[in-house]
């Protein structure tokens, strides 16, 4: 506050004077000391900025990392599940020449009408969309790689809720064919306190092959289900591991 009104005074005393070549100078001190401290100003925020990015990326690379367990979990069951879909259906249609099916198989078409996802909730993003602090990423590799799993993440909800309304329970429509059956799963820390089973399913190969209408059924769920793993599951699991990739780069 001092130096300003020294300056003040020195700016007035000039005009007084009508020293023009001073006021000028006294003028120029004033635009160079604003720049200055606007500038100063700018880089403490840029310099704050960086550094609260840098934790949202740290943070977000944990919980990526955190998430590979579940997402690596279901791609295996993905892969796995539609292989034994595929042979179940070629057995049925007469593709491959076989007079029973596996119990892989025959789980894979009663779980045929299913889509088993993982979750893509990853909680920095939800506090940067609900605090409108998305702007602080600015990297724009993580930024391209955000845009990518957003929508990827559309695609796939939008590939599960066209196909939902096509996909038959099989175990429920055609209850003759297909019968679903608890088997004890001892190996879940809950099955000594409440009980933990899997449903399993049982096939009559025979009766499926007669029944033309149970045979359009599952054609049609396993072709939702390749479409929607595809489409859908593996663009995302490509989009999740892009992004990882692009923000341990940025750190």
């Amino acid at each position: 506050m001092g130096d300003n009104a020294v300056l003040l005074r020195s700016i007035t005393k000039h005009i007084n004077d009508q020293n023009w070549f001073a006021v000028g100078i006294d003028f120029a001190i004033v635009v160079i000391g604003v720049f200055i401290g606007i500038q100063v100003a700018n880089w403490n925020q840029n310099n704050a900025d960086h550094q609260e990015e840098r934790l949202i990326l740290e943070r977000l690379f944990d919980q990526l990392s955190y998430t590979e367990v579940r997402r690596d979990e279901v791609e295996d069951y993905g892969y796995a599940n539609l292989t034994a879909l595929s042979s179940a259906r070629e057995v049925l249609f007469g593709i491959i020449e076989r007079n029973a099916l596996t119990r892989q198989e025959c789980n894979a078409i009663g779980y045929s009408a299913l889509h088993i996802n993982f979750s893509d909730s990853i909680p920095i993003l939800q506090e940067l969309g609900s605090s409108g602090k998305f702007s602080l990423i600015r990297n724009q590799s993580v930024v391209t790689a955000l845009a990518n799993l957003s929508n990827a993440t559309k695609a796939e909800a939008e590939i599960i809720s066209e196909t939902r309304k096509f996909r038959v329970a099989l175990a429920a429509q055609f209850p003759d064919l297909i019968v679903a059956g608890l088997t004890p799963d001892k190996q879940s820390e809950n099955f000594e306190e409440i009980g933990s089973y899997d449903i399993t399913f049982s096939c009559d190969l025979e009766k499926m092959r007669m029944d033309r209408a149970f045979l359009n059924a599952l054609a049609y769920n396993s072709g939702y289900s390749f479409v929607i793993f595809e489409l859908g599951t593996l663009p995302k699991i490509k989009a999740l591991q892009d992004l990882k990739i692009a923000v341990e780069s940025a750190l």
